[in-house]
């Protein structure tokens, strides 16, 4: 979709919310935000996530392609990986899932998202660099235990109506979900900005999650943050 839930140049905030929210057993969050490699984020969204021109993931060949790419990541970091399937206009598509298991308290869950459809163009921005945060993060988190399972989340069709996210949502009613973070086109600032920007927005209820991600961002992102109010535009809007 056109509106952005959160924005930055750098894989760097969603980490640190994960990262202090979770309760990592023994690192610091300065030890894990030291893992996240630029170059690592920018490979995945150059070479494996089909961004350039003349690729197409909303309907061309490419999309069920990064789809593959993206569960042979997450399969790659040791996460226990899935493909949640739903059916849109007759059609079935796929989700992919990646979960690192917690610790003691593995029935509360922590979800970081990011659609990877994106319409009939490339869609580098949106919404290839939400992805490609996604699976940085995976692969830097999948690297340390925490007390929650960490539910890392590739969604398709969002650009339809946020019809992936609301299929898992749907499907996974009961569970304990204390938090959901979508990354939707972050690789995107405003015109004339000359700073790192994220803008951060969220449904009503979740106003202490949007606190606590500002929070991380300021302290150790060294990105310019703002807490906008409520938008339901993105993948986050089902949970």
């Amino acid at each position: 979709m056109r509106h952005q839930r959160l924005r930055a140049t750098a894989p760097v905030a969603w980490l640190l919310f994960l990262a202090t929210a979770a309760t990592a057993q023994a690192p610091t969050v300065a030890e894990i935000v030291g893992n996240i490699s630029q170059s690592s984020y920018t490979s995945y969204l150059q070479d494996y996530l089909y961004a350039h021109n003349g690729d197409n993931r909303g309907n061309g060949p490419q999309h069920d392609l990064a789809r593959n790419n993206i569960q042979s990541f997450f399969q790659s970091f040791g996460l226990q990986t899935t493909l949640h399937s739903f059916v849109y206009n007759g059609t079935t598509y796929y989700n992919v899932i990646g979960m690192l298991q917690g610790t003691t308290r593995p029935n509360e869950y922590l979800v970081l998202g990011a659609h990877f459809d994106s319409v009939n163009n490339p869609g580098a921005d949106d919404n290839g660099s939400g992805t490609a945060g996604v699976l940085e993060a995976a692969r830097v988190l999948s690297q340390y235990t925490f007390e929650r399972t960490i539910i890392f989340a590739a969604f398709d069709r969002e650009e339809q109506g946020l019809k992936g996210s609301t299929a898992w949502v749907n499907d996974h009613s009961t569970w304990d979900i204390r938090g959901m973070v979508s990354l939707d086109m972050i690789g995107f600032n405003p015109s004339g900005s000359a700073h790192d920007t994220a803008l951060i927005y969220g449904r009503g209820s979740s106003d202490p999650l949007k606190t606590a991600l500002s929070g991380a961002v300021s302290t150790y992102g060294a990105i310019n943050c703002t807490v906008l109010g409520q938008l339901d535009a993105s993948d986050h809007a089902p949970f």
